[in-house]
């Protein structure tokens, strides 16, 4: 990963390329301040490309809307940190109409790990 300035800010850098794979990501993110990033990846031989906005508001609660360009898509999460290694994340995808809910555990109890992970699909009705 590579780091440089852009508009007095770091954006870090990452190229990957996986011959054995045959793939190639480019992907990047701006730090504006500690509360608030812009990342972006592209997959060249598959043509997906995410935009994606991070703000981590006070109290634990981050809230992440993206953009996906290659399924012309949204996306949505948000996730709150609570008693102090405990963090409960839902997450919405448009283009899979996929809701998910997952509770996970920074503790070195369970390293890490992902305590309970929900995806369900269901259909948005139209009005």
């Amino acid at each position: 990963m590579n780091t440089k300035k852009f508009l007095d800010k770091p954006l870090n850098i990452n190229y990957t390329h996986a011959e054995s794979k045959n793939w190639t990501m480019l992907d990047g993110t701006l730090v504006l301040n500690p509360a608030n990033k812009l990342s972006a990846y592209h997959g060249f031989d598959y043509g997906k490309c995410n935009l994606k906005y991070c703000f981590a508001h006070q109290g634990g609660t981050t809230t992440e809307p993206g953009y996906e360009f290659g399924m012309t898509s949204w996306n949505i999460a948000a996730s709150q940190r609570f008693c102090d290694d405990n963090v409960l994340r839902v997450s919405y995808e448009k283009w899979r109409t996929e809701l998910g809910l997952e509770w996970s555990r920074d503790s070195k109890s369970i390293q890490g790990k992902s305590i309970v992970q929900l995806v369900s699909d269901f259909i948005l009705l139209k009005v």
